[in-house]
């Protein structure tokens, strides 16, 4: 036998097995399919969990929320009027009687107020009363009047102080700003919920309405029962 020409090429050997340099194509993309299926699964799972937690959460969040928003604002009215309504300040310090607290401007009105608002609050809220919702709003009112008329006027009387220090100022304290908030988030809050228990009361009417009409079209169209025996001809 002739050995080969030196400008032949050899055939290389075929290697058993398909040969083990070779890759699958379809090995990789389907171990990347695996892993975005379970990470989509994994997903899936995580979102209704949440969506699960967030209904059990939900309802005494919107059943409760707005009656501990309330209360809130009743406590803040009565801290208000413990705290300072006007502080003068002589120069850099407060001189003794420059500081004056809400209750003893306006004789704890505004916490008679909030006192008032706390179980009106309740009726709001858990009873659905509209009456209730109505007296919210009325007293949220009335604390903005009271803060109006007695306290704003005021807020920037050095009274005596200022006659005997040239440089006295008076500024608001913590308690008026304290009672305007509150006042207002009971005024808002009980015309919110007014409007709520009018909506809803007005809703149950149309569908007591529309329950009412369609037993009336259910009565007209029905036939008629027959008589028991019936009439009987004369002979």
């Amino acid at each position: 036998m002739l050995p080969p020409m030196s400008g032949e090429d050899t055939p290389a050997p075929a290697s058993e097995g398909g040969g083990s340099g070779e890759r699958d194509p379809d090995g990789g993309d389907s171990a990347g399919a695996r892993l975005r299926a379970a990470a989509s699964v994994a997903g899936a799972r995580a979102w209704t969990a949440a969506r699960a937690a967030g209904a059990r959460v939900r309802p005494p969040l919107v059943r409760y929320g707005p009656l501990v928003v309330l209360w809130l604002a009743g406590a803040g009215l009565i801290l208000s009027e413990f705290l300072t309504y006007r502080e003068i300040v002589a120069v850099t310090v407060v001189p003794e009687g420059g500081i004056t607290k809400g209750g003893a401007h306006h004789g704890y009105a505004l916490a008679l107020l909030g006192l008032a608002s706390l179980p009106m609050a309740f009726g709001a809220v858990i009873g659905r009363s509209r009456p209730a919702s109505a007296a919210v709003a009325v007293l949220g009112a009335l604390a903005l009047v009271i803060i109006a008329v007695f306290d704003v006027p005021s807020l920037d009387d050095t009274g005596l102080i200022g006659r005997t220090y040239d440089l006295a100022e008076a500024n608001p304290g913590t308690g008026f700003w304290v009672s305007i908030v509150c006042a207002a988030v009971l005024l808002v809050g009980g015309l919110l919920l007014l409007r709520s228990r009018v909506s809803s009361a007005r809703e149950e009417s149309e569908a007591r309405r529309s329950r009412r009409r369609a037993r009336r079209a259910a009565e007209i169209e029905a036939p008629p029962d027959p008589e028991p025996g019936g009439p009987t001809r004369p002979r």
